[in-house]
C-alpha cells in the first residue's frame, strides 16, 4: 500500500528546493548586481540599461520548447546552475563594469531564465492535479525565499568583500544544482523527432540576444548626450 501523505511531502519538499533555486539567481540579478555596481561608482543610467538584459525572462518562451523537447530537466538545472556559478566567479575576478562583465551578466540572465523553464516543466510533470494548489503556495514562498537569500549575500558582502560574496553565491548555486539532480526521476514521455529543431531554437535565441544587445547599446548611446555626465543629484541625495 502506498503511503500517499509521505509521498506528497516528498514532492512538496522538491518543489520548495527547486523554486528556491529559481528565485536565488533572479535576486542576484535584480538586487545584488545593481547595488554592487552603484558602490563601484557606475553611472546610474548604465545600471538602468543593465536591467534590459532582464528581457531574457520575458522572451524565454523562444527556447522553452528546446528544453521540453530534449527533456532531462534535472540535467538542465544542474548545467545552468553550474554555468551561473562560473559566471559569478568571472564577475568576482574582473570586479569592474567592462565588456567581459556585461557579457557574463547577459549569459547569467539567459541561464537563469533557462533554469526557470526547466524547473517549471519538471514541476508540472511531477505533481498530480490534487497537489497543485498546495504546491503553488510553496512555490511562491520558496521563490521569494530564494530572492531573500540573495539579499543575505548582499549583507554578507560588507564582511567578506564583494569577491568573497560572489564566491559564496557561486558555491551555493553549484550546490543547489547538485541537489536538484537528486530529485525524483521524470516520467517517461515520448517526443516526436523534429529535424533541425535545436538549430532553429538556437538561431532564434541568438537573434533575440543580439537584438537586446543592440537596443541596449543604442539607447545608451542615444541618451548619453542628454543627461549630465555624472549624477549631481545622486551626490546630493547620498
Amino acid at each position: 500500500m502506498i503511503e500517499r501523505p509521505k509521498l506528497r511531502r516528498s514532492k512538496l519538499f522538491w518543489v520548495g528546493v527547486l523554486y528556491f533555486a529559481e528565485g536565488f539567481p533572479f535576486g542576484i540579478f535584480y538586487d545584488v548586481l545593481p547595488v554592487y555596481f552603484r558602490q563601484l561608482g557606475v553611472d546610474l543610467r548604465d545600471i538602468g540599461f543593465l536591467s534590459l538584459l532582464g528581457l531574457a525572462w520575458t522572451v524565454k518562451f523562444l527556447w522553452a520548447p528546446a528544453v521540453d523537447y530534449y527533456r532531462h530537466h534535472r540535467r538542465w538545472m544542474l548545467a545552468v546552475d553550474v554555468g551561473m556559478s562560473g559566471l559569478l566567479l568571472v564577475i568576482a575576478v574582473y570586479g569592474g563594469f567592462g565588456p567581459p562583465v556585461w557579457i557574463a551578466i547577459a549569459v547569467f540572465a539567459f541561464l537563469s531564465a533557462t533554469n526557470d523553464i526547466a524547473v517549471d516543466g519538471y514541476t508540472v510533470e511531477l505533481l498530480d492535479k490534487n497537489e497543485l494548489g498546495l504546491a503553488n503556495g510553496i512555490r511562491l514562498g520558496m521563490y521569494r525565499a530564494g530572492i531573500l537569500a540573495a539579499g543575505v549575500i548582499l549583507i554578507v558582502s560588507a564582511y567578506i568583500t564583494w569577491p568573497g560574496a560572489y564566491v559564496l553565491a557561486a558555491v551555493l548555486l553549484a550546490a543547489v544544482g547538485l541537489i536538484c539532480l537528486a530529485a525524483p526521476p521524470e516520467r517517461a514521455v515520448k517526443v516526436a523527432v523534429q529535424r533541425f529543431f535545436l538549430g532553429r531554437l538556437l538561431f532564434a535565441a541568438i537573434a533575440v540576444a543580439m537584438a537586446i544587445a543592440a537596443i541596449d547599446y543604442g539607447l545608451a548611446s542615444a541618451f548619453k548626450p542628454i543627461f549630465p555626465e555624472r549624477e549631481v543629484l545622486a551626490n546630493n541625495l547620498a
